[in-house]
């Protein structure tokens, strides 16, 4: 199954003959059979798409994202027959609203806190024949699975500030992360630190621009299972705020995106803003990414595959009669 993803201005979507239509102007770019697409993404200002399309993407379940320029989402649409499950949801509710949440909150930050480190210690075996460089990460790889550690072991169902203790840790590990990725020039040489989504760099801006790509993965996999993605975990639940979707995404954004971009960073550097050429090879790299199989419950399973596995068991963790494990990926 595909996901498309528009970067260009002017660009159109339609529909012939079951068929998704891309125009630019009156020429024709592309076109792909509807019956295998799973998500349509709109990544900035300046297109047009068919009511006709919406329609049939309804019919088809293929789910349609629109971003802002800066790669915020600003709209999910989706058809009238989603796999919602009332029990499934009261389940939901009624977690989140007990000792449970706290639990499944370490789990996802634990997994978090493990994936940073592991890209560290990625970085640092690609730098063996620069010792000086990657005992360096690894060093900082050691002090951030410090902070896992107590993550992992704390009890923290019997802690009323449970959650700003555990985001505590959690900042102390990110400060770790993001000022080695900074000092040992991962980003860059010029890189200012991770300053957020208002950044107006190219570095942060590839960050926003891969993390929105992470958003609608993690956005499919959730409505597939029928959770209620504003109903989150330990981020702040606010109207129009895709709380659960943000929880989750917090596993996968080190290996799937942040690294990803450090890879990418000569290119990125040399154009020095996120041109139309970079955004698409981005997108590329990172669809590349979740379609590469990786090991799971002692078999190679694709990421994408995984992370909607990862979605059912966190619904069987909600149930009570499943235990969610964050998924830590291997360097």
């Amino acid at each position: 199954m595909k996901h498309i993803n528009i970067t260009g201005r002017g660009s159109f979507l339609g529909i012939s003959k079951e068929l998704l239509v891309l125009k630019e102007g009156k020429e024709l770019v592309k076109q792909w059979p509807l019956r295998r697409i799973r998500t349509i993404r709109l990544m900035g200002d300046g297109m047009s798409i068919s009511t006709n399309l919406l329609s049939e993407c309804a019919h088809y379940g293929i789910a349609v994202y629109i971003f802002d320029f800066r790669g915020r989402p600003l709209i999910q649409i989706s058809g009238a027959h989603q796999h919602a499950v009332v029990e499934l949801r009261k389940h939901q509710m009624k977690a989140v609203d007990s000792e449970v949440v706290s639990k499944i909150a370490a789990k996802i930050i634990y997994g978090k806190v493990r994936n940073q480190r592991a890209t560290l210690l990625y970085y640092a075996k690609a730098w063996s024949e620069e010792p000086n460089r990657a005992n360096f990460l690894i060093d900082a790889a050691s002090e951030i699975d410090r902070f896992a550690q107590i993550i992992r072991k704390m009890e923290w169902a019997s802690r009323v500030d449970w959650q700003s203790a555990l985001l505590g840790y959690e900042g102390s590990a990110a400060r770790v992360y993001w000022q080695t990725i900074k000092e040992q020039g991962l980003m860059g040489l010029d890189f200012p630190g991770r300053t957020g989504r208002d950044a107006d760099d190219v570095m942060n801006s590839a960050l926003n621009f891969g993390y929105a790509i992470l958003t609608s993965f993690v956005w499919s996999a959730v409505t597939q299972a029928g959770l209620e993605p504003y109903l989150g975990v330990f981020h702040a639940n606010r109207p129009g705020k895709p709380s659960l979707i943000l929880d989750i995404m917090e596993e996968y954004r080190p290996w799937t995106v942040d690294r990803i971009v450090m890879r990418m960073r000569g290119r990125l550097l040399e154009n020095r803003s996120l041109t139309e050429s970079t955004k698409k090879e981005l997108i590329a790299r990172i669809h590349s990414q979740w379609a590469k199989p990786y090991p799971y419950r002692k078999k190679r399973v694709r990421l994408e595959a995984i992370l909607q596995r990862q979605v059912y068991r966190l619904c069987g963790e909600f149930a009570g009669n499943k235990s969610y494990q964050p998924y830590l990926f291997r360097w």
